[in-house]
């Protein structure tokens, strides 16, 4: 499989849907994001999570997402429960900790795959056709379970897309 090919083909069956070429670069930075959040590296200390600051990974994904890196960091690592009087906050565990991150790539990508699957099918029907078809979003289902080889990271995250049609 020739990288930049595929690239380019993506680009295309992309700006086809009428995604603009700006939006398209806004995409596969969203996507650049998630691939660092799944490369950020949580430690466990004897009870607490650990992420260092120095996390090449973390720098690069709030980066690209336009957020703050010491916030996205203090609430990767800890949770906060709201009383009626008080907010406790307290640190998670290095498992919970990843469960978190992992949640927060999950919902991003949820949010952009309903997004690209409400594009298609508004760029791809019309009146005749919207009254005689559900979806079209099998062709894309289809492309991706085609273009597979994909890691463990990857493949979670096709599957939940999949999952939520």
């Amino acid at each position: 499989m020739d990288d930049a090919e595929e690239f380019r083909a993506t680009q295309k069956a992309l700006s086809v849907v009428g995604i603009t070429i700006e939006r398209q670069w806004q995409i596969f930075k969203l996507l650049a994001a998630l691939l660092h959040l799944g490369n950020m590296e949580i430690k466990a200390t004897r009870t607490d999570a650990l992420l260092d600051d120095d996390d090449r990974s973390l720098g690069l994904a709030t980066k690209l997402l336009g957020i703050d890196k010491s916030e996205f960091k203090k609430w990767i690592l800890k949770k906060q429960i709201v009383t009626r009087t008080d907010k406790i906050v307290s640190n998670l565990s290095a498992a919970q900790a990843n469960i978190v991150k992992d949640s927060v790539a999950k919902h991003i990508y949820a949010s952009l795959f309903d997004w690209l699957v409400a594009v298609t099918n508004e760029s791809l029907t019309n009146d005749g056709v919207e009254s005689k078809v559900k979806s079209f979003i099998g062709v894309l289902v289809r492309w991706l379970f085609r273009c597979s080889t994909l890691d463990s990271a990857a493949h979670l995250l096709w599957t939940t897309g999949y999952l939520r049609l």
